[in-house]
């Protein structure tokens, strides 16, 4: 049997042909009415029943990756087409309705080896269904809220709850690597073409450079796991690993100087630990490749004023409590968190569950958030952490933290339980991204905004919930 279930095709197209009648009803009412934004859900709704129907049951997961990381954001770059991002959402829960469709009836499911951030994250969306049916807000507001908190999850929970094969992760090896190469023409493009670093984002659309240095790390560390474990040639590795580094030469995302060595120290502890002298021989190596990537900078970007623009751009925007742009509502990362410490308005039951998913919302005219209009034009959700105590409270950004956390750690014991080099090495890939991942919280508000972000997030979490206890996963054979 495939590692993704097999088609359980009569029971789906009846499922996809109701979705379509009705949305194609929701069409007509919004072009009729003129709604743009009703509009969008409507064409939305009509490719993604469409999608649901002309794509096979073990094809449709891939088919969500490739359009969320390859085509919404490249469609956003250069054609300004947005409603791609919704097919994005549309898709994540397109994936867990037809696991409920047609895998659980049929009974090909599995339960899951490691429940622990599963059952965390259970908690945390009740909380947001509650928290955000409680605040006094329109239907619109709700959806556009719940948009970026539940679909890409729900992912997370099929690959936790149905079987996972060895073939179907060395697939996601194999894809990680070939999502960053496709990266490059586009990369290259945009730093020849465009009007600064911030245009050099691959293919996640507009700004969305943060997302460019999370699949370039991702790249490396697989290719390093892949040359360790012996499933790669060293040349092969070092091509992969030149290549992503190459891209991250390209734009200027300066939070790599902490997150790749982050990466790598993690990935690698158990190796560092075992060879001190070799552990001591390699700091100076990283040093080096921070030093390279601070001096490219220096010279593209910065205009040659080394360290002091450094202090300028990085430490200063983003641990300066209160740097605000007046002019773009850019805010300081530590000021976004500042403001919610010293707000007034906020009382003891919003600072402990929040106000609501899309209560920081700027950017909807139709259903701007509660908290977003109070403050705007200050963006006060500028990170995940600002943004979750926002609209979900402390308990909010408490229980997000443990769902990566408790994958962090879970991927770290079964690595060390792992019998061979090949789970070993996955296992500590896997902690290494979601240790990234958790401090990526307090960087950007990607995995509660960018549906690429949230899906590797998702996937990540589900496969550590897939494991076995010995780190490895189901063969084909069974």
């Amino acid at each position: 049997m495939s590692d993704l279930a097999q088609n359980g095709h009569g029971s789906t197209a009846k499922f996809a042909f109701v979705g379509i009648v009705a949305a194609l009803a929701l069409l007509g009412l919004a072009l009729a009415g003129g709604e743009a934004l009703l509009t969008t859900l409507a064409v939305t709704a009509v490719v993604a029943a469409v999608v649901l129907i002309a794509v096979p049951q073990e094809k449709l997961l891939y088919f969500t990756f490739t359009v969320t990381i390859l085509i919404a954001g490249t469609a956003h770059y250069y054609f300004g087409i947005l409603y791609l991002y919704w097919l994005s959402y549309a898709l994540g829960a397109g994936v867990f309705l037809r696991f409920l469709v047609t895998d659980v009836p049929a009974g090909r499911t599995a339960r899951p080896n490691q429940t622990v951030p599963l059952v965390i994250l259970g908690i945390f969306q009740a909380l947001v269904l509650v928290t955000t049916l409680a605040s006094p807000t329109s239907p619109m507001q709700i959806l556009l809220g719940l948009k970026v908190y539940l679909p890409m999850w729900l992912v997370a929970v099929v690959l936790a709850f149905r079987p996972m094969t060895e073939c179907f992760v060395e697939r996601l090896e194999k894809g990680a690597l070939l999502f960053a190469a496709a990266q490059a023409p586009f990369v290259l493009h945009q730093h020849f073409t465009g009007p600064d670093a911030d245009a050099v984002v691959g293919t996640f659309g507009n700004f969305c450079n943060a997302s460019l240095m999370l699949v370039c790390i991702t790249a490396i560390l697989t290719a390093i796991e892949l040359h360790q474990s012996g499933r790669m040639t060293t040349k092969a590795a070092a091509a992969h690993i030149g290549l992503a580094f190459m891209m991250l030469l390209a734009g200027e995302v300066k939070a790599v100087l902490f997150l790749l060595p982050l990466a790598l120290a993690v990935q690698q502890a158990r190796w560092l630990w075992r060879n001190p002298r070799k552990a001591l021989m390699a700091v100076p190596l990283v040093l080096v490749a921070m030093g390279a990537v601070v001096f490219v900078y220096d010279q593209l970007y910065w205009s040659g004023h080394g360290p002091q623009s450094l202090e300028e751009k990085s430490i200063g925007e983003t641990f300066d409590w209160t740097w605000v742009n007046p002019e773009t509502g850019d805010m300081g990362r530590v000021t976004s968190l500042a403001v919610w410490v010293i707000d007034r308005q906020t009382d003891l039951l919003h600072r402990f569950i929040g106000y609501g998913a899309g209560a920081t919302r700027l950017d909807s005219s139709a259903a701007p958030g509660i908290i977003g209009a109070r403050f705007a034009p200050a963006a006060v959700g500028v990170t995940t952490a600002s943004q979750l105590l926002w609209e979900t409270g402390i308990a909010g950004l408490v229980l997000h933290s443990a769902i990566i956390l408790s994958g962090v750690l879970i991927a770290i014991r079964l690595g060390r339980r792992a019998k061979d080099e090949k789970a070993k090495g996955r296992m500590m890939t896997v902690a290494a991204l979601l240790a990234v991942l958790f401090a990526y919280q307090f960087y950007k508000n990607y995995e509660t905004s960018r549906a690429a972000d949230q899906l590797i997030l998702a996937t990540l979490i589900g496969v550590v919930a897939a494991a076995r206890r010995d780190g490895s996963f189901t063969p084909a054979s069974e």
